[in-house]
Formats: structure tokens, C-alpha cells, sequence
């Protein structure tokens, strides 16, 4: 007979936690008769198949009694199952029964918050050459456990034999398989780290060629008279050393002419610190010369359409004429205009919303006084 404080000492034993995708198991039944028991079936991952445990009521407690320890019983077995606990696996290997591919999403899941987009791909990418690699096996791993040292190999070398990699790729992914084995080791999935047998494969050296001089004045003549853009782009890079990556999501207000300098945010920065780089005269005189800092057409059609570029040329007058809209004299603020050479009055029904707060009345009488200053012949015509 075993009391309900040995059965939760037992399932605590066992059990590691959030482990719900150890297969299966029934639910605990009590059963009544000549000796009161509560049972259930269990998969046993080294049979394959469902066994039978028992937990025996005292006979000695009466009919109340043995409802109450069953009750107590049965709920704790059932937690504990739900929460991957089996009675037939030990401790060592209770989480090596989880299915790896469950193992393989919660990795994942770790990938999806890191820093770096390019990393999240990369990871990503050969978790799914590894989903490859298993469905491509006549007898595919189905359990953490069988994560090892066989498994590995096979991996390795399907990757350089069968998908003719170089031994920098092959090397790479054993890196990659290192990690995670460490993300398995962490969660007690295994125990130790097989790819460490795996010895790394000796790589020929990359060939890099300096550019010449004479190389390099003639990019520049080249990109000069054709593109004077990319141009620019390879003078950022050349004299910043901003990466390629930083580089594009760079915006004008980033750019200081004042103190010579392009800021670098920490949200795409590879270092994750905001940095300050300075910008010699030759990148700035060839963003002068591209206009880099002067609006487009468009862009100069919308400041003009709605009055915030006189608001920049005229601002005294507008704002006197905000200050009269603000008081609600209208007619004044319109014999101001006037007076000023504008050409428009706010129109019939001016006035404050009966919800607007202050903040709100106070932009739309400022945009509204930008538009009267404007002259009437300074409005645009556009065509269809």
C-alpha cells in the first residue's frame, strides 16, 4: 500500500517540469472491490508499449476515507502526467522521451526573439535543412534522446557529401549543431554534447585581392560620371565604415552638416550602442551635389499646398494672425491678412469644436492662419 504523500514524492522525482509532450497515458480510475486501487496505463518508450501501475488504497480506512485518499490520489497523478511525468522513464532520460521536433519549435521560439534579422534567418534556415535531413532518413529520430553522436555524423556528412558543400559550410553547420546541443543539454534533454567528437575540417583560405590604386580611381571615375548615387554609398562605406546593413536604414535627419557627423542608431547598429561618425568634405560636398538635403517636387508641392512653408518664411505675421483666430476675432484676423498681403479669410463657420482641447484648437488655428497669409495667386493648379 502506498500513502498519497510517497505518490506525490515519487511523481516530484520524475517529473521535470513543463514536459507535457512525453507520449502518452489514460487517465486515473479508481476502482472498487475487495481492495480499493486507483490505476492508469503509461506508454514504456523502451517496450513501445502501454503498461499498467497501480496505487493500492489501505483497507483499513473506511468507505469515506478511501474516496477522499482516491480523490487525492487521482489528482495528483493526473497533474503530474499532464505535466510529462512516466512512471517507466528514469530521471536521466524522463526528457529525452520529448519529441524532438516539440524540441525543435521551442529552439525556435529562442531564435525568434534574438537581436539580429540576419541571425534569425540563418538559424532558421538550417533548422529546416535539419527537418530535411530527418524526413529524408528510412528510420527518422522521433525522441530528444536520439539526438547523439550517430545523428550528428549522419547530419554532417549528408551536409558536405550528399549536398556537396565547401568544409567552410560544413564546418559552419557543425557549429550550428553545437549550439544546439548545448540549448538541449541546458533543458536536460540529453546529457552531454556529441558534436564535440566531431572534429572540425580543415578550410582553404578565402582570396581576397586588394584594389589598386589605379583600381580604385577607376570605380571612382566610372561611378562618378554613371552613378553618382552608388557613388555615394561606396564613399559612406569606405570612409565610415558604416556596414551595408546599418547604411540602409540611415535617414536624412540622421545626418548633421552642422557638426559633420551621421548618427547611427542602436536599433540597427551590430554593437547595439548609438554611435556618432564623422563625414569628411568629400562625402559632404557630393551630397550637396546630389541635392541630398533638398525636397522633391512633390514633396515641396505638399509644404506649399498646405500653408506649413509660409509658416517657415512668414512666421511672425502667422503667428499674430493664430493669436487673433486663438481670441475668436475673426474679422480682425482677416483685415490682419490682409494688411499683409494674404488673400483668404477662414470662411463661414470658423470656430472651436465644442470637444476640442486647447492643444488641438491651437494647431488648427496656427495651419488655418498659414493658409490666409498666402497670397491668392499663390496657390498651384494641378493638372489631371
Amino acid at each position: 500500500m502506498m500513502a498519497l504523500k510517497d505518490v506525490k514524492k515519487m511523481c516530484s522525482k520524475f517529473c521535470n517540469g513543463n514536459s507535457s509532450n512525453i507520449v502518452g497515458y489514460t487517465p486515473p480510475t479508481l476502482h472498487k472491490g475487495v481492495r480499493w486501487f486507483v490505476d492508469f496505463t503509461s506508454l514504456d518508450p523502451a517496450r513501445g508499449l502501454m503498461r499498467r501501475k497501480r496505487y493500492y488504497i489501505k483497507d483499513s480506512l473506511s468507505v469515506s476515507e478511501k474516496k477522499r485518499r482516491a480523490s487525492e490520489i487521482m489528482e495528483v497523478l493526473t497533474k503530474q502526467l499532464a505535466q510529462g511525468w512516466n512512471p517507466w522513464v528514469t530521471d536521466d532520460e524522463s526528457r529525452g522521451f520529448v519529441y524532438f521536433d516539440n524540441c525543435l519549435e521551442r529552439y525556435l521560439d529562442y531564435v525568434d526573439r534574438m537581436d539580429r534579422k540576419k541571425t534569425r534567418q540563418s538559424y532558421r534556415s538550417r533548422v529546416n535543412i535539419l527537418r530535411e535531413f530527418i524526413t529524408s532518413q528510412v528510420n527518422p529520430i522521433k525522441y530528444a534522446y536520439q539526438f547523439d553522436l550517430g545523428f550528428c555524423n549522419d547530419f554532417i556528412d549528408w551536409i558536405y557529401l550528399d549536398r556537396e558543400s565547401s568544409p567552410r559550410t560544413r564546418n559552419n553547420y557543425r557549429g550550428w549543431l553545437y549550439g544546439l546541443a548545448e540549448f538541449l543539454i541546458a533543458r536536460k534533454h540529453i546529457n552531454t554534447n556529441p558534436v564535440e567528437h566531431i572534429k572540425v575540417m580543415p578550410e582553404h583560405e578565402k582570396y581576397r585581392k586588394d584594389l589598386t590604386p589605379e583600381m580604385q580611381n577607376q570605380m571612382s571615375n566610372y561611378l562618378c560620371r554613371n552613378d553618382k548615387s552608388f557613388f555615394l554609398a561606396c564613399l559612406m562605406q569606405y570612409y565610415t565604415l558604416i556596414r551595408p546593413g546599418e547604411l540602409s536604414h540611415l535617414k536624412i535627419g540622421d545626418i548633421s552638416l552642422k557638426k559633420q557627423t551621421v548618427f547611427v542608431s542602436h536599433e540597427f547598429s551590430k554593437n547595439h550602442k548609438d554611435a556618432e561618425v564623422g563625414l569628411n568634405k568629400i562625402i559632404i560636398k557630393l551630397m550637396l551635389d546630389l541635392e541630398v538635403f533638398k525636397l522633391s517636387d512633390r514633396q515641396q508641392e505638399i509644404l506649399d499646398e498646405s500653408g506649413y512653408n509660409d509658416l517657415t518664411t512668414n512666421t511672425d505675421n502667422v503667428i499674430n494672425c493664430a493669436m487673433l483666430l486663438v481670441l475668436g476675432y475673426i474679422r480682425e484676423a482677416t483685415t490682419y491678412v490682409q494688411s499683409c498681403g494674404g488673400g483668404s479669410s477662414p470662411g463661414t463657420g470658423w470656430g472651436r469644436d465644442k470637444d476640442e482641447d486647447d492643444e488641438h484648437w491651437w494647431r488648427r488655428c496656427i495651419a488655418q492662419s498659414a493658409a490666409m497669409m498666402r497670397p491668392a495667386t499663390h496657390k498651384r493648379k494641378r493638372g489631371r
